[in-house]
């Protein structure tokens, strides 16, 4: 788990927020990406509210905006993001995506 999620659920934590999350962290794929990525915010929530699961066909599926701050112009860049909860092994890939801005 990235240092920056797990000092924002300390975060929460302290704040006696619910702690009923599926936990987001989106980061560049290669070392490259990472420099050229810039800050990444994630919105409204840093995960999902667990209420969302199981998704049902009937109901709105979860969703998360993806804000990129500052990302280098003129470059390809590939970004993971990854679920973080204590249930999961290993760290589990919600989405890859690329882009040039």
């Amino acid at each position: 788990m990235p240092d920056s999620l797990r000092t924002h659920i300390e975060s929460a934590l302290a704040q006696s927020y619910p702690m009923l999350f599926l936990w987001v962290s989106c980061t560049g794929k290669y070392p490259a990406d990472k420099e050229f990525l810039g800050p990444v915010e994630l919105s409204p929530w840093q995960g999902f509210p667990l209420y969302y699961f199981p998704v049902r066909t009937s109901s709105r599926a979860p969703i998360l905006g993806l804000l990129l701050k500052h990302p280098e112009y003129g470059m390809l860049i590939s970004i993971e993001c990854h679920f973080w909860a204590k249930n999961l092994k290993t760290p589990h890939v919600a989405a890859r995506i690329e882009f040039i801005r």
